[in-house]
């Protein structure tokens, strides 16, 4: 998904309903806070912050990638992003990727993401 506006309300209707893992590529430098948590609003779970919380807090994990390249980061969500088994019990097979428009990181995701999907066993 490619959004012109992390301000702009979207729906998800191809999974609603449905259990899924979400790598967001965003460049948030400069973006405040809480336009921030608006956008991560929609994805049902909000942790928004300098210091967000280190214990257990259920199904929602975040990492940061800003040194790795998006690539490398995008490997790490396909190979290693497991929901929690209280939230998805039985697994998923949903990855949102998500990305704004006015850079070139769609094209980079879908040549990435269809090279990985080609190469994984059936």
């Amino acid at each position: 998904m490619t959004l012109d506006d992390l301000d702009a309300p979207f729906t998800l209707p191809d999974i609603q309903g449905r259990h899924f893992t979400c790598f967001c590529a965003l460049n948030a430098e400069g973006l405040p806070a809480d336009q921030l948590g608006k956008f991560c609003s929609h994805l049902d779970e909000e942790i928004v912050g300098d210091n967000p919380p280190q214990s257990y807090i259920g199904c929602v994990m975040t990492t940061w990638h800003a040194k790795d390249s998006l690539t490398d980061a995008l490997s790490f969500f396909l190979d290693t992003t497991e929901p929690d088994e209280a939230y998805a019990p039985n697994g998923c097979n949903v990855a949102l990727i998500i990305t704004r428009t006015g850079n070139d990181w769609k094209a980079t995701i879908e040549k990435f993401v269809t090279a990985e999907i080609a190469a994984s066993p059936s």
